[in-house]
């Protein structure tokens, strides 16, 4: 019985929503175009592609990241002073730059020195050569070590030819 009742219940609840939703939705109230406020007009514009500046306003101080020396160098010299400007009449003899001549300096004077070792070292191989040809002609020294006496002499001439060959490139 409760199953008939509820079959037959069914349909007529359907009926009953429906005719609620109607009810509830009526006629669509028809509202009339406002115009815009008299101060808000709108315009219409063409889009493009332009640049733009970026240009940032700023105040303070500006100090380098990394500080880097400048200086002129050549040949290994640094300047230290400039004695002329640019378009300034100079005359012959006159220094224009000084230049940082310590390196070169220190250089001129190991070349030196060794020029020197190499004379000391030349006198003793001459006199070990002399030694060596009277201990010869004496018969109490062999011919193979004059020979050596006489090219170890020589090695050490040459030795001394180029030591001051190297100081003369460096001194001029």
């Amino acid at each position: 019985m409760h199953r008939h009742l509820l079959s037959t219940a069914t349909p007529a609840l359907a009926v009953v929503f429906l005719l609620a939703l109607t009810g509830c939705g009526g006629k669509a109230e028809t509202k009339k175009p406002t115009k815009p406020p008299s101060g808000q007009t709108v315009g219409v514009a063409v889009v493009v592609n332009q640049a733009l500046p970026r240009v940032i306003n700023a105040s303070g101080t500006i100090s380098a990241w990394e500080e880097v020396p400048v200086g002129a160098e050549t040949g290994g010299l640094t300047a230290v002073a400039v004695n002329v400007d640019e378009g300034q009449i100079v005359r012959q003899g006159q220094v224009l730059v000084k230049l940082n001549d310590a390196v070169l300096s220190a250089q001129v004077r190991q070349q030196a020195a060794a020029v020197n070792s190499a004379r000391a070292t030349h006198a003793e191989a001459e006199a070990a050569l002399r030694r060596a040809q009277q201990l010869n002609k004496q018969g109490y020294l062999s011919q193979a070590s004059l020979d050596t006496a006489l090219a170890r002499q020589q090695s050490a001439a040459a030795q001394v030819a180029a030591a001051q060959a190297s100081q003369g490139e460096t001194a001029a």
